[in-house]
């Protein structure tokens, strides 16, 4: 019985180790859909043991998959990850995916699915320094969509956006990126 335990304890790690080396999409939505694991690392010999899980684990799999997103040329399947992505671990950590997905064709900016992630990126204040790096990265992913026509007009407007937070954040986007000088007023 003993032997059995520490069997299924060795499996187990195994699995663990590996949640991050997937190689598809189907692999990273089992990396998504874990709820924790043990990490193991070792500093000077010294090993240490901590659990991973909730939003942590969730980011270092949103890490991974953006190794992922560089090899993927099919539009099509990294649009499901960045969906997966906004699904199961929020809207921000799927910008980076959504990011290659534009350098693949920038008419990806008008999907409503990349253009809803900027959004909800934009609808919290920048006080924090996630919410900072947040707001960079819809930053940048704007910065790259603004070439496409339909999309840059569209983001202009969301200057009058009845969520505050976002025509402010848009506005400022609008700014860094020397778009406009002055942000309208609320219609």
């Amino acid at each position: 019985m003993l032997r059995n335990l520490v069997l299924l304890l060795l499996l187990c790690h195994t699995a663990q180790a590996s949640i991050f080396s997937f190689k598809d999409e189907s692999g990273y939505e089992k990396c998504l859909n874990t709820d924790s694991i043990e990490e193991i690392s070792s500093d000077g010999g010294k090993m240490e043991k901590r659990w991973l899980h909730g939003q942590e684990l969730k980011e270092r799999c949103a890490e991974k998959a953006v190794a992922l997103a560089e090899r993927q040329k099919d539009g099509g399947k990294l649009l499901e990850m960045v969906e997966l992505t906004r699904r199961k671990a929020g809207p921000q950590l799927a910008l980076p995916l959504a990011q290659h997905l534009v350098k693949l064709k920038i008419s990806y900016c008008n999907d409503m699915k990349v253009y809803d992630l900027i959004l909800k990126t934009l609808q919290h204040p920048v006080s924090t320094k996630v919410a900072k790096e947040d707001f960079e990265q819809a930053k940048k992913l704007v910065a790259s969509c603004v070439k496409d026509k339909e999309f840059k007009t569209d983001f202009i407007e969301e200057q009058s956006n009845g969520d505050s937070f976002i025509s402010k954040n848009a506005c400022q986007i609008l700014q860094d990126l020397k778009i406009v000088k002055t942000c309208e007023a609320k219609k």
